[in-house]
């Protein structure tokens, strides 16, 4: 998808903790390293980040859709007992370790609430974790000062250089994620309410 402005380009919001332009907002949810997915609280898909590169890709043309269009037979009865336990009021959460396109990623699921607590749709978050897991296994955790010393642009246990959009050095191995859309069923337990499928959001492509 291409790069665009918002419609008004010149806008701000002011939230409680500052303000931010529709431009920021809008290149705050293209930069950031996860995607985020919103069914809103009609159950339509209305919203998707817009990463360069996602684990599952998205359309604009999928917007509009209904949860249940949107989603594999087999897999709605588990998403949409998400959907009404959010609404319901009796979970606020529900996270599960996937892997997708032979990435190790986190996927999890967040009632979206106004600030009376009244339900404003479900958010799915896509992670991957890799390079959580190889700076662990590179030493990043060993030494909790190890950072403050590091000169700026360097991994704090080899002094490898970062890169700049993961945060992982250079040397660690760890191959930038495709936008293959099939997701394999993770090796352990899906979670709490039983979901096969990592999908909050569009079709699978």
């Amino acid at each position: 998808m291409a790069d665009a402005y918002p419609y008004i380009a010149e806008a701000a919001i002011k939230f409680p903790t500052g303000r931010l332009s529709l431009v920021e907002i809008q290149q705050i949810f293209q930069t950031i390293p996860f995607e985020l997915d919103l069914i809103d609280q009609t159950d339509r898909f209305v919203w998707f980040s817009n990463q360069k590169q996602r684990l599952h890709p998205r359309s604009v043309e999928t917007l509009g859709q209904t949860a249940q269009e949107a989603h594999p037979a087999q897999a709605w009865p588990a998403v949409r007992a998400i959907i009404d336990s959010f609404k319901a009021g009796t979970q606020d959460a529900v996270s599960r370790p996937a892997t997708v396109n032979g990435q190790r990623v986190l996927i999890q699921y967040f009632a979206l609430r106004d600030p009376s607590g009244g339900y404003l749709g479900t958010l799915q978050f896509t992670g991957s974790i890799e390079p959580i897991l190889a700076a662990n296994e590179a030493g990043g955790w060993a030494d909790g000062d190890s950072a403050a010393s590091s000169p700026a642009g360097s991994d704090a246990a080899s002094g490898a250089s970062v890169h700049p959009a993961t945060g992982v050095a250079a040397d660690s191995g760890v191959v930038d994620g495709d936008t293959g859309a099939s997701t394999t069923t993770p090796a352990g337990p899906a979670n709490d309410a039983g979901v096969a499928d990592a999908d909050t959001g569009a079709s699978e492509e």
